[in-house]
């Protein structure tokens, strides 16, 4: 069995980074490949850097030590990844991987690697899921962003492979000339919403998320007052801790009145349950180099849920979605394309949206569920070592219909 180590800042899957690298870890158990993770952040548990989680071992920083480090400690790390270098070159000589996968690294730790793996012969890749503008605000985010945007263009050239979260991430390398491939947010199976389905003339929509990050959500919740100021026919339930934020923009106190619930932080297992309840979900963001580069976690688990998406046309998570198939797509964002959008569905009949639901399950079938990986000619070939990520040229084509479709 090959050894992967898999490096970068994030944690056990409850948040989407922890969730992602987690099921790509289960994706290449069934290629033979032992993963092991170095998380460049603290540990959740004081005084405990190694945590076995679900046939899986997680290293982190010890959480008494990251205390001690100052603002300035934090900006040299930034700007070296001496400490995480050091660490990284401990758990080679211990575990002896044969590949290293770099998730969305500053740059530094890339730059030290790429001699490293060369004298070592250990193949080094990154799995790359954003990718933000220099404008960013505080001086550790611009610094952060200016390290990334340089890695992207300059470092990653270097690396044997790339996995890229999103359309837009796979064409810029592919350009580049580079070996990648694209690798949505995967999941597992879950059980499919198709029985809990509005009658028509009502509508059920779930938010998750939380506001003033990536997401647009106060033109949502002009429009789902203006409907429902008579009578509730929407019903938008937030799941995310945006009530503080909220209260500073919208000067609405009763939200109930309107039909709007506040549910507060939920953890990822609740959010699904609340999703699984729903019509439909939203997504709409900026039209900004983050929503091009990066995927919505959210968008995939929900159509491997069986819920299709409301989603506004930037360029990124969208390309997959099918006006009237398997979602709902605004050009822009404004209040008369959010009314027109949500009046639309809700003349739907309950049998057209289960139709649209199916629909969204059978592209989560086809894009985002780890088990179609494990079919065919392509699982074979990659277990069998003939290329260590054959089975993902079959997203690799998927991807390159997308892109042909929407004119990229």
């Amino acid at each position: 069995m090959k050894k992967l180590l898999y490096i970068g800042k994030f944690g056990l899957p409850n948040m989407a980074a922890g969730i992602r690298v987690y099921n790509l870890g289960i994706l290449f158990k069934q290629l033979d490949i032992e993963t092991t993770y170095i998380c460049d952040i603290p540990s959740p548990i004081e005084d405990k850097e190694q945590i076995f989680y679900k046939g899986f071992n997680y290293y982190f920083i010890n959480s008494k030590l990251y205390k001690k480090y100052s603002p300035i400690d934090k900006v040299k790390e930034l700007f070296t990844a001496k400490d995480l270098y050091d660490k990284v070159k401990r758990y080679c000589e211990k575990e002896k991987p044969e590949i290293i996968l770099l998730y969305n690294d500053a740059g530094p730790l890339t730059k030290k690697l790429i001699k490293y793996c060369e004298e070592k012969n250990i193949i080094l890749g990154a799995d790359v899921t954003e990718w933000y503008s220099l404008k960013q605000k505080g001086f550790t985010q611009t610094m952060k962003a200016f390290l990334v945007n340089f890695r992207i263009r300059f470092l990653d050239k270097k690396l044997k492979f790339i996995l890229a979260v999103s359309p837009f991430l796979y064409s810029y390398y592919k350009k580049q000339e580079k070996k990648v491939y694209w690798v949505p947010p995967l999941f597992e199976y879950q059980e499919k919403s198709s029985k809990t389905t509005s009658e028509k003339g009502f509508l059920n929509i779930v938010y998750a998320g939380m506001m003033g990050k990536k997401d647009i959500l106060l033109p949502l919740l002009d429009v789902v007052k203006i409907i429902n100021f008579k009578e509730i026919k929407v019903r938008l339930s937030i799941a995310g801790d945006i009530s503080s934020e909220l209260e500073k923009v919208w000067k609405i106190k009763n939200y109930d009145k309107y039909g709007i619930k506040l549910l507060g932080y939920l953890e990822n297992e609740k959010v699904k349950e609340i999703i699984l309840q729903s019509d439909i979900t939203v997504l709409f963001r900026k039209n900004l180099k983050y929503a091009k580069a990066g995927f919505s976690s959210k968008v995939a688990e929900a159509f491997t849920l069986g819920i299709p998406v409301i989603c506004n046309k930037v360029g990124g998570t969208d390309l997959v979605i099918e006006h009237l198939y398997n979602g709902y797509l605004i050009n822009k964002i404004n209040e008369k394309n959010i009314l027109n959008a949500l009046n639309k569905l809700l003349l739907m009949s309950k049998e057209e949206k289960i139709e649209i639901k199916e629909n969204a399950f059978k592209t989560a079938q086809k894009l985002f569920i780890i088990s179609k990986y494990f079919e065919g000619r392509e699982y074979e070939d990659s277990k069998n070592n003939i290329e260590i990520f054959t089975l993902l040229k079959k997203s690799n084509k998927i991807v390159e219909e997308i892109l042909q479709r929407n004119g990229e």
